[in-house]
């Protein structure tokens, strides 16, 4: 049997996971002198929560090869074999320390995917993954399918502000924007596992728009799978309609922005992902 793993940054929602069998490593969010595992002790709710009276600002860092290896290993054991799938190898060491873990168990039938990208775009990858895996797809095919939608897979995201990003050091060539936008909302979007900029919107409603005609001008009619995600957003379901509006949905998941990459986003942030529908 083939099993799948990813990261909590993919945000992957509960069901999903449980559904097809996913395990989810945790990243860590360090808030004040605490730290937490994403999705085990910490909440979106509690995160938004303290975020507002945090100083410093939280940190966040990567399970270690360690964590990985505690997953891996009874797994293996048991003679299964695994496609462990995660965040962009340019924006967290995630995928790194998999890639150790996995060196460490010799010869194990692991297979470690970068995604070159995150949260709803990550978790699309994730559920196709784990639809293949159901359907008796080999390890190979898997991995071959899920590298080819790393490099079609369009990530677009909007935020409130750009401030967290720049503090958290993740802030790539969507720096480009800084020092431009007051009263502006940032789009920005996922390119070769790096976040870049996109347009600068007058306003909320016209960030929505821009970020789902990024995604009509890449896919235009063909069938897709779409994945939409909000970190403390009320606009989500905007988000969603446009794009069902416009786009030929064929599966959709609804993610919420956990406390690791909202870190980096802040609060209000929404995200959009697709890609090309899976056929199996």
């Amino acid at each position: 049997m083939i099993r799948i793993i990813t990261d909590s940054a993919a945000n992957l929602p509960p069901h999903v996971a449980q559904q097809y069998n996913v395990t989810v490593v945790p990243l860590y969010v360090q808030v004040g002198n605490d730290t937490y595992q994403e999705g085990i002790n910490l909440s979106q709710d509690e995160f938004f929560t303290r975020l507002p009276n945090a100083n410093p600002l939280p940190t966040t860092s990567q399970p270690s090869p360690a964590d990985f290896e505690d997953i891996y290993r009874p797994i293996v054991e048991a003679g299964d074999e695994i496609v462990s799938i995660h965040i962009s190898s340019k924006l967290s060491g995630t995928n790194n320390s998999a890639r150790n873990a996995a060196n460490a168990l010799d010869d194990a039938p692991i297979s470690v995917v970068d995604t070159l990208s995150a949260s709803v775009g990550e978790a699309l990858m994730v559920m196709a993954a784990a639809r293949m895996a159901q359907a008796g797809k080999s390890r190979q095919e898997i991995v071959s399918k899920v590298e080819a939608l790393a490099n079609q897979t369009l990530l677009v995201l909007t935020l409130d502000t750009l401030e967290y990003l720049r503090k958290g050091g993740r802030i790539g060539g969507a720096a480009a924007f800084l020092g431009g936008l007051l009263r502006v909302k940032p789009v920005i979007y996922i390119k070769d596992g790096k976040l870049e900029p996109g347009e600068r919107a007058r306003s909320r409603r016209k960030a929505i728009e821009q970020m789902v005609q990024m995604e009509v001008e890449r896919f235009g009619n063909q069938p897709v799978w779409l994945s939409v995600g909000q970190a403390n957003a009320p606009d989500l379901d905007d988000l969603e309609s446009q794009a069902r509006a416009r786009l030929n949905v064929q599966e959709s998941i609804r993610c919420e922005i956990g406390p690791v990459v909202a870190t980096h986003t802040g609060p209000g942030a929404l995200g959009i992902a697709v890609l090309p529908a899976l056929e199996i």
